[in-house]
């Protein structure tokens, strides 16, 4: 018992200290395994530590994807509850925005405590910088969406305990935009999405944040999620949105929700002091989480 605390001291310390640690490459038939032993790179040197440290760590999982449907290996963070007992847990796949990466909801909120709290599994894939999250027609080896349902989504349904009755989709502006156009394209697929600062009519956007690399003229309008709703008009598909009112992106956020109440798609809208900034993003979240978890199959 001493041992095990000694450990679990240590490995604490070690982190406080700021010493760079990675997970190793993890193969992906191996991370069913809850028990799995982590490789840590310590100072460039490679240790395995025992159990004892997984009681820190092993919570969070950092994955690399190979894929044909991207020019590299996709970077992906996932993180589990603490609670292991169920069978199967509600997964909510979260989108970053424009210029970052798969931790920028990791940097913006507490995801550990969301997943610990509401008992899902969290998964927050690398949307390339800017690629907008689709299937790129200016660009032949980025093909976003396809990557995720044909390699993201198999992968975790593969290697984690996935209710796939309860699959929701949320994101952060650029990510906002991913998560409606996954979820309107693929309405079968989610039981509910939501998005906060989302950018949701690109047309009135032109030409910002890298998007002629992958719209073409006309597709600004094609592309565009408030021109595509009719898509799920009579499904009763439910989705939340947000935006503070300080927000470059609030006017588009509301013409979104009107559109949606022309063609009675189920909505909540909320706006409130913000703008589009983490500090606003840390503090919307929750209310998607509280969304998703009121719907799912309890």
């Amino acid at each position: 018992m001493r041992i095990l605390i000694s450990v679990i001291l240590l490995a604490c310390s070690l982190l406080r200290a700021g010493i760079d640690y990675n997970y190793s490459s993890v193969k992906p038939d191996t991370l069913k395994n809850d028990s799995l032993k982590r490789e840590i790179s310590l100072k460039g040197k490679s240790k395995q530590l025992s159990d004892s440290l997984d009681i820190v760590i092993q919570n969070e999982f950092n994955i690399e994807i190979q894929t044909k449907n991207l020019p590299n290996p996709n970077k992906v963070v996932v993180i589990i509850p603490k609670d292991h007992s169920k069978k199967n847990y509600p997964l909510i796949f979260m989108l970053h925005g424009w210029s970052g990466d798969q931790n920028q909801w990791k940097t913006t909120a507490d995801l550990h405590y969301y997943a610990d709290k509401y008992n899902f599994i969290i998964v927050c894939p690398d949307g390339l910088y800017d690629s907008w999250y689709v299937d790129n027609p200016m660009s032949h080896n980025i093909n976003y969406e396809k990557y995720f349902f044909e390699d993201l989504f198999i992968t975790i349904k593969k290697n984690y305990k996935i209710d796939t009755h309860n699959i929701f989709i949320t994101g952060l502006s650029m990510g906002g935009f991913g998560s409606m156009t996954f979820f309107l394209n693929h309405p079968k697929f989610f039981r509910a999405a939501a998005s906060t600062s989302g950018i949701l009519d690109i047309t009135k956007f032109k030409g910002k944040w890298g998007m002629d690399k992958v719209f073409t003229e006309e597709n600004y309008i094609k592309y565009s999620p408030i021109n595509n709703l009719q898509k799920i008009k009579g499904l009763n598909k439910k989705i939340l949105v947000d935006c503070g009112e300080q927000d470059f992106a609030f006017k588009v956020n509301q013409e979104f929700y009107k559109k949606c109440k022309e063609l009675k798609i189920p909505i909540l809208f909320y706006s409130g002091e913000g703008n589009h900034s983490h500090t606003y993003w840390k503090k919307s979240v929750e209310r998607h989480f509280d969304f998703f978890n009121k719907m799912t199959d309890k």
